[in-house]
């Protein structure tokens, strides 16, 4: 629970600051490099 916790935490402050700087699509951009990540960890 503690890890969800801190994941939700932290998505929520880079969603809110990418917002702030570029928008929408840079908090699209943003969600779509984070799943870009984890297919790539996963696949190893």
């Amino acid at each position: 629970m503690t890890g969800y916790f801190i994941g939700g935490s932290l998505g929520s402050l880079v969603s809110a600051q990418v917002y702030g700087a570029y928008g929408w699509i840079g908090v699209c951009m943003a969600g779509a490099g984070v799943a870009v990540w984890a297919l790539a960890v996963m696949r190893r």
